[in-house]
């Protein structure tokens, strides 16, 4: 599989964790350093298991926007429900 799939299928999964977590957290500021941390994680992590030798750059670019959005619309509609 290529990479940017790799990267795409994990943060939207990790986003949609996230935006169920943040519900849990009570707090928005709070909230969104906590999910600025995953991703910063989940680069290292996918450099590590996957192998990537891409930057951060690329990351946002293939998944990271994707993993805000998705968190940011999971977040938005659970807090509302």
């Amino acid at each position: 599989m290529k990479n940017e799939n790799i990267s795409l299928i994990a943060f939207m999964i990790v986003g949609i964790a996230m935006g169920y977590a943040s519900t849990l957290i009570n707090d928005n500021w709070t909230s969104l350093g906590i999910a600025t941390l995953v991703f910063v994680i989940m680069t290292d992590l996918l450099k590590r298991v996957f192998g990537m030798k891409e930057q951060l750059k690329w990351f946002f670019s293939n998944g990271g926007s994707i993993y805000f959005f998705t968190w940011l619309a999971v977040w938005l509609i659970i807090y509302n429900l």
